[in-house]
């Protein structure tokens, strides 16, 4: 017979396990001030868009916007990354490049193609 296995060793296991699950599944947050800088881009762009001399660019406004809005916000997370001297991110980044980032790209190229097709009113549905 053998002998039992006392609570205590496999309770610290199961919490180890708990934690670590906790931990690997925390969402992408994006720290405060980054997503204010692109919301606040967003803003712009909308502002910018809505001018009737302007609006037949809106694509372009909002393809600008987007790129400044991507290069500042990963840019201010990748700062607080550094500066809290761990690294958080990075398995909420990983999800982000594996579940999100095809879509996007998807998104990108039917964009692209509906451009280049001239039938830009179909992109927001896009």
């Amino acid at each position: 017979m053998q002998n039992p296995i006392p609570i205590e060793s496999r309770a610290l296991g199961t919490l180890a396990f708990i934690r670590s699950s906790i931990e690997s599944s925390s969402s992408m947050a994006v720290p405060g001030m980054a997503g204010i800088v692109m919301g606040a881009i967003g803003i712009i762009a909308t502002i910018i868009a809505s001018v009737p001399r302007d609006a037949p660019h809106w694509l372009g406004i909002w393809l600008i916007a987007a790129a400044i809005a991507f290069a500042l916000g990963g840019a201010m997370m990748a700062r607080e990354t550094a500066q809290s001297g761990h690294a958080r991110y990075l398995g909420p980044v990983r999800k982000f490049l594996l579940c999100l980032c095809p879509a996007l790209l998807t998104g990108s190229a039917l964009t692209f193609v509906l451009w280049h097709a001239g039938v830009t009113n179909l992109i927001p549905g896009v």
